[in-house]
């Protein structure tokens, strides 16, 4: 989070804020994700890519409970293990969450990670 932390006024490293009640929790998650990073959407039944700030968001609570400030410019990815999790694939390909999220899936992405030991 770095720089965003600050503005945020997440504790310094490791620092969690809570969102419930928070002036950021009823503002646009634009707030927090807003950058020059791409995301993909579906536009008119095309999916592309677009700047995190440039997309509309949901509000902060609508999206995460709340923020942890690990350290400036480190990603935390999830271990890809967790795909393999039989409860947590039935789920992904039941509800297709990002389908509902971002008009289409990652199912090929999950059946990528699933081929490799």
């Amino acid at each position: 989070m770095g720089k965003q932390a600050g503005q945020l006024k997440i504790p310094p490293q490791p620092g969690l804020l809570l969102l419930q009640g928070t002036e950021i929790a009823r503002d646009s998650f634009a707030r927090i994700a807003a950058t020059d990073e791409p995301i993909k959407m579906n536009v008119g039944g095309k999916v592309v890519e677009r700047p995190m700030r440039e997309v509309k968001w949901p509000l902060a609570e609508q999206v995460v409970d709340g923020l942890f400030n690990i350290s400036e410019g480190l990603e935390a990815e999830p271990d890809p293990s967790i795909y393999r999790d039989p409860a947590y694939q039935a789920e992904l390909r039941a509800v297709r969450l990002s389908s509902r999220v971002h008009g289409f899936d990652f199912l090929s992405q999950l059946e990528e990670i699933l081929a490799t030991p």
